[in-house]
């Protein structure tokens, strides 16, 4: 009879972490949400463009496509696009599931470039014409 009652007693026991564990997964589900689109600019799709969830480690890539998926913590969170040679852009999600993004590109002229060796270097003045 005792050891009935104790069987008894650890299969509610289970049953009761079973569901608490059930209840914790799910909340931490919830507390995430998907969030998709397309990154481009004036002439189509931006593939390999980067969006990152702003001061965490979260991020992705967009495909050859230029779609994304993220999937971004619960709460007011930015998303933040960039691509080489374009300018970066903040996207406050706001509660949104699909953000489409368009980036327009970096005009940035370069003033001079020196090129030597790798490894070597050297000062400007000290290289000749011919170099």
């Amino acid at each position: 009879m005792k050891r009935k009652i104790i069987n008894d007693i650890r299969r509610g026991l289970r049953k009761t972490l079973t569901a608490a564990s059930l209840l914790c997964f799910g909340i931490a589900l919830m507390a995430q949400n998907t969030v998709t689109g397309t990154v481009g600019d004036e002439n189509g799709a931006l593939s390999g463009a980067t969006v990152t969830v702003k001061g965490t480690n979260i991020g992705v890539l967009t495909g050859s496509d230029g779609t994304y998926s993220v999937n971004v913590p619960a709460g007011d969170v930015t998303l933040v696009f960039s691509l080489m040679g374009f300018v970066t852009r903040e996207v406050g999600v706001g509660g949104r599931t699909v953000i489409d993004v368009r980036l327009a590109e970096e005009t940035t002229e370069l003033t001079e470039v020196i090129v030597t060796a790798l490894g070597i270097k050297r000062s400007e003045k000290a290289l000749g014409y011919a170099v």
